[in-house]
C-alpha cells in the first residue's frame, strides 16, 4: 500500500471519511522548497479501516497541520 516513504503519516477524520496523509518536503524545484508537503494517500469510510490499512499512521487533526510560509517570495510582505 505504501508507495513512497514519508517522514510521518496521519489519519484525519473529515466529515464521514477518514483520510490518510503522508508528509515529506517540497523538492528544490518548488517555490516551497524545504517546507512540509502534505500528500493524500487514501480515504476510508472510518478510522478503524484506515488504522488497519496504515498501522504506522497516527491520528491527527486538521487544526494541527503544518503551515507553509510564502515570506521568502517577493511581494509577500504586504
Amino acid at each position: 500500500m505504501k508507495e513512497k516513504p514519508y517522514m510521518w503519516m496521519e489519519i484525519i477524520q473529515k466529515k464521514d471519511r477518514a483520510v490518510v496523509y503522508g508528509y515529506d518536503y517540497y523538492p528544490e524545484s518548488s517555490v516551497l522548497a524545504g517546507q512540509y508537503r502534505k500528500n493524500f494517500i487514501e480515504s476510508f469510510s472510518g478510522c478503524i479501516e484506515a488504522e488497519e490499512a496504515y498501522p504506522e499512521a497516527g491520528m491527527g487533526h486538521e487544526l494541527l497541520q503544518p503551515e507553509n510560509s510564502f515570506d521568502h517570495l517577493e511581494g509577500c510582505d504586504e
